[in-house]
């Protein structure tokens, strides 16, 4: 019998198998097609044309874009799609590797589309300048479980390398404390069931049935009473989707819960419960706001276009950008410790299972964690 080691670094080399095969693939349709089968197979963008540029929450740039005549269909894109935004040469291959952006595109409708770019905002001459934009690799949910299984193949505490052998039917699991009988005026017998012996479980319970049968509601119904009980709870699912409904039943048994993930992934409908709302809430937020709009002026001031630019006009923009970098620094800094503050004092988090490795929650304890839709989950994910 293999050893649970063993068992995770298979999946640790498949893992990695995939990832690469992934970006092979990406690899040879964008290097190796010309720029017209790659805007045919919806890949590409070119020319991509800059309308405007301005910051949003969290101090990451925006543009908004249209693609150029003949610059490939219009649905290439969807909203979440992580992409990368650079200048073409004639093979429509980017002209420095060094300068291609990575993004994500928040919105697209009809040609145009609305990218939150990282990095820091163009400056006036690149704001007119031809773009190009192409879908890329999505690699970090890949390198979260490869982390993930790391951690769990060289963890040497005792308690967790009982938990993983347990787990994983290769030592003695923990052992249940007798269940007590409960009611719950929405729930069956067999709901009511689950839930008590879920609350005496010391390591992990398992709630599976067919579609319709009250899986989502018998987890709701469980978060409720822990909630009532004061302790604080991780809730989670493999898609974007499947966390956003789990927010709105929280909402429904009127739980505020703190939802983690980018803004573009959301739903329109759990946007005010998203963390980077819940900061928007926050009082001291008009302070981040405030340096934010400096850092905006000194970075228009840093990008004005100079008929004559001499030593003078070059100093100037040195300062201005120097200026600028400092107050994002001095929002970003204050913006994580808001973030935190209001996360560490939430009782229900919501997250999708690469939303659980934010930095906002690495230093966080819960009572709960909850996984629904697992069995949809790959395996190194759910770690």
């Amino acid at each position: 019998m293999s050893s649970a080691v063993e068992e995770l670094g298979t999946l640790a080399r498949a893992i990695v198998d995939e990832q690469r095969e992934e970006e092979r693939r990406l690899s040879v349709l964008l290097e190796k097609q010309s720029l017209r089968i790659r805007r045919a197979e919806g890949l590409t963008w070119s020319p991509v044309i800059i309308e405007n540029q301005s910051f949003t929450f969290g101090g990451r740039i925006k543009l908004m874009v249209k693609k150029g005549q003949g610059g490939g269909i219009d649905d290439a894109f969807r909203s979440g799609s992580p992409v990368h935004f650079y200048q073409a040469n004639e093979a429509g291959l980017p002209k420095d590797q060094k300068n291609v952006r990575r993004g994500i595109v928040r919105k697209v409708r009809a040609g145009n589309a609305e990218v939150i770019l990282d990095g820091e905002p163009l400056d006036s001459v690149q704001m007119y300048e031809r773009w190009t934009i192409d879908e890329r690799a999505d690699d970090r949910t890949y390198r979260l479980m490869a982390e993930a299984l790391s951690y769990w193949i060289n963890t040497e505490d005792r308690v967790k390398l009982v938990l993983r052998n347990g787990l994983m039917g290769l030592g003695t699991r923990p052992k249940r404390i007798k269940a007590k009988e409960i009611s719950h005026p929405s729930l069956n017998t067999g709901q009511c069931n689950w839930i008590s012996l879920a609350e005496t479980a010391q390591a992990l319970a398992i709630l599976h049935g067919p579609p319709g049968t009250g899986k989502t509601t018998t987890l709701l119904a469980f978060v409720e009473r822990a909630v009532e009980r004061g302790e604080r709870l991780l809730l989670s699912a493999p898609s974007n989707a499947a966390v956003d409904l789990l927010v709105k039943g929280c909402v429904r048994q009127k739980t505020t819960p703190v939802r983690i993930g980018h803004p573009v992934r959301l739903d329109a409908d759990v946007l005010e419960y998203g963390l980077d709302a819940h900061v928007e809430k926050d009082p001291e937020v008009k302070q981040i706001k405030d340096m934010r709009k400096r850092a905006e002026k000194a970075w228009k001031k840093a990008n004005t276009y100079h008929r004559n630019f001499g030593a003078e006009q070059r100093a100037e923009r040195r300062s201005a950008r120097s200026e600028a970098r400092s107050l994002e620094s001095e929002a970003n800094a204050m913006e994580v410790y808001l973030s935190e503050r209001i996360v560490r004092t939430s009782q229900v988090v919501c997250a999708t299972l690469a939303g659980c490795a934010d930095d906002c929650l690495k230093s966080q304890s819960f009572d709960w964690v909850i996984i629904d839709e697992a069995s949809q989950a790959m395996l190194p994910a759910a770690l």
